[in-house]
């Protein structure tokens, strides 16, 4: 078992439209993926934990929440007076099916959290076989600008 560190800056146009939010603004500062969960082939359930500037930023991210389409539901819970927890089960179509489709048919595992910044970076690690590792970092888009940590 090998593993690296992606770490992914995606452009505008192929951005999840909470990950442009979160660029556009400037009272979150991080968003973690913390578990996800692929199961129900109609939607993708997620718990993110959001850090930013106290409730300015909490209220700001809810409302970009409403805003998005393919959100189907969501719930907070709060952590402090920083940070929080949000479920949400948004449509398996669009952005969460093609993660779905990337993590399918993979023995390849991501290892929690995924971090999202406010340059537009997605930072993770993911852990497998050599050669599974290999494909994937050779796979990915030409439009991702990508740097890898660790040995392949």
């Amino acid at each position: 078992m090998r593993y690296l560190q992606l770490q992914i800056r995606i452009p505008p146009g192929a951005r999840h439209p909470m990950h442009q939010f979160l660029t556009e603004q400037n009272s979150i500062q991080r968003v973690y993926l913390r578990h996800w969960n692929f199961s129900n082939p109609e939607y993708v359930a997620t718990l993110l934990q959001i850090v930013g500037n106290g409730e300015n930023g909490r209220e700001e991210y809810l409302a970009a929440l409403e805003a998005t389409e393919s959100i189907q539901e969501f719930d907070v819970t709060l952590i402090d007076d920083r940070s929080f927890y949000v479920y949400i089960r948004e449509s398996g179509e669009g952005f969460a099916g093609r993660l779905r489709d990337l993590l399918t048919d993979t023995e390849l595992l991501i290892v929690p959290p995924v971090e999202y910044g406010t340059d537009s970076e997605m930072v993770f690690e993911i852990a497998g076989e050599q050669d599974a590792l290999k494909r994937l970092v050779a796979n990915l888009p030409d439009h991702l600008s990508v740097s890898v940590n660790g040995r392949v």
